[in-house]
């Protein structure tokens, strides 16, 4: 189990630098990032699954400019490790996982708007290194950031997973029937919810683009 949360801790720290440090290559999105989760453990047909579930249900969350939006990666990389980390893959699981996962990547947003907001500060640095010809400074910074991008999300990856997967298995003892069968139907509703949602984004950014401009 700790090694798995490791695992998942690692992999979420390396591909949150996708969308903060290297540019947008898309690793980041909860359908490529539950895929990676899943085919490091063992588990890559749970964490297609869940990755695409958590990609349809937050197909619009993409980070563009200052519009930065609850953190999908988050969700999608703690929903699949939750599920792979429960030992057994069930409708209730999947459903019980993404739940708690959502709190999450709202937190996750606000620890970035924060960090962007702390990056300004060395604006002012590298502009004083550039001035004064101490181009080897700004080289270290680059590395600086980039670890302390990475450890700060690998720590709140595994304090996430340490604090919220005995959270499940606490409440899948106490579940009774009614509870089970309800989880189970909101499962066999998310992919139909999902589709909704995706048609939904992609039929509005299609009316946009055909209003012509004046």
């Amino acid at each position: 189990m700790f090694y798995k949360i490791l695992w998942i801790s690692i992999i979420g720290g390396i591909l949150n630098l996708d969308s903060r440090v290297v540019g947008q290559m898309m690793l980041y999105r909860p359908f490529v990032a539950g895929t990676i989760v899943g085919l490091i453990l063992g588990e890559i047909q749970t964490g297609i699954l869940v990755g695409a579930l958590v990609e349809l249900m937050w197909i619009g969350g993409i980070s563009m400019g200052v519009a930065i939006p609850w953190n999908t990666g988050a969700i999608g990389i703690l929903s699949a490790g939750l599920v792979i980390l429960s030992g057994k893959f069930s409708g209730e699981i999947v459903v019980l996982s993404m739940a708690l996962a959502i709190p999450y990547g709202w937190l996750f947003k606000k620890v970035d708007v924060w960090w962007r907001y702390k990056n300004k500060l060395c604006n002012r640095w590298i502009e004083e290194w550039i001035e004064k010809d101490k181009l080897n400074k700004i080289v270290f910074l680059k590395w600086a950031v980039i670890l302390t991008v990475f450890v700060s999300s690998f720590l709140f990856y595994f304090f996430a997973l340490v604090i919220t997967t005995p959270v499940i298995a606490a409440i899948l003892k106490i579940m009774n029937s009614p509870f089970k069968k309800g989880l189970k139907f909101a499962y066999e509703l998310l992919p139909f919810l999902g589709f909704a949602i995706a048609w939904n984004v992609f039929s509005s950014r299609h009316e946009k683009n055909k209003k012509p401009c004046i």
